[in-house]
């Protein structure tokens, strides 16, 4: 059983403020939607949740119908991404031309359709292409869909961290799917239990949460290796490049796609 609330966002609303308080939030996932240029948060449950947001008002809870998992297909097509990659789901055939990842949508953050996956997408196909990277970091991994990714554009090996257990399931089922569970290690927790050093690290997280972790970014990445980190606003994205100096990093590019930004970096 699926229950839904759309909330439209008023002007003053922030974002990466209202990400901070629903990830907190036990058993209710989100999704950011537009129509008609107004924007929604969108809430998710297995039940109706008494969610007091500041600024908005209650959610309205309305039951998805039966055999909205169906219909729910309809919305996830798959589509080419960069020079290599084809996203799709299961129910579809992939691009014989292309680099096929699978993702079955689910509770993990990620299939592909989202302008910040899109963006590190960009930025891990770059990088793998010039520095062929032996391992790769994907912090946050959501779905797996970064992870999953890296390996098949040749990455030999990847590891995936999560504190979400949902999404470490859904990434499971995703890289099965994808025949590489064997080159993907998936980890329970936050950068913080990590030890060593990548030479690739990916991060699509929300602004705040690089503020708590930008100094275990910085641990994590090889000395001369490479940072892709997006899932803050555009606008956002000089005060990610004074955070991310302030711990060791080099600005190397920066590329926004529907009003998120996303950078690459260099350690050192």
């Amino acid at each position: 059983m699926l229950w839904v609330a759309h909330m439209p966002l008023p002007p003053s609303c922030v974002e990466e403020v209202l990400e901070a308080r629903l990830l907190d939030l036990e058993d209710v996932t989100f999704s950011w939607e537009e129509r008609e240029g107004e924007r929604f948060l969108v809430l998710y449950a297995s039940r109706p949740v008494d969610v007091a947001l500041e600024g908005l008002p209650r959610p309205e809870w309305r039951e998805m119908p039966a055999g909205w998992e169906v219909r729910y297909r309809e919305y996830f097509r798959g589509f080419p991404w960069g020079g290599k990659l084809y996203i799709h789901p299961p129910w579809e055939k992939g691009d014989s031309g292309r680099i096929n990842v699978v993702i079955n949508p689910g509770r993990g953050f990620g299939t592909g359709t989202h302008g910040t996956t899109r963006l590190c997408l960009s930025f891990l196909e770059d990088v793998v292409s010039r520095e062929r990277p032996g391992v790769v970091l994907d912090v946050g991994t959501g779905s797996g869909i970064l992870a999953i990714a890296a390996v098949k554009l040749g990455v030999p090996r990847a590891v995936a961290v999560d504190v979400d257990m949902d999404a470490l399931c859904s990434a499971r089922e995703n890289l099965a799917l994808n025949g590489v569970q064997d080159r993907v290690v998936l980890v329970a927790g936050g950068p913080q239990a990590l030890r060593g050093t990548f030479p690739l690290v990916i991060a699509n997280l929300h602004f705040y949460a690089f503020l708590k972790i930008s100094k275990d970014l910085a641990r994590l990445t090889a000395p001369g290796g490479y940072l892709v980190i997006s899932g803050f606003l555009a606008k956002d994205g000089f005060a990610m490049v004074d955070e991310m100096a302030s711990v060791g990093f080099r600005e190397v590019e920066e590329e926004g796609l529907g009003g998120w930004g996303g950078l690459l970096f260099v350690r050192g």
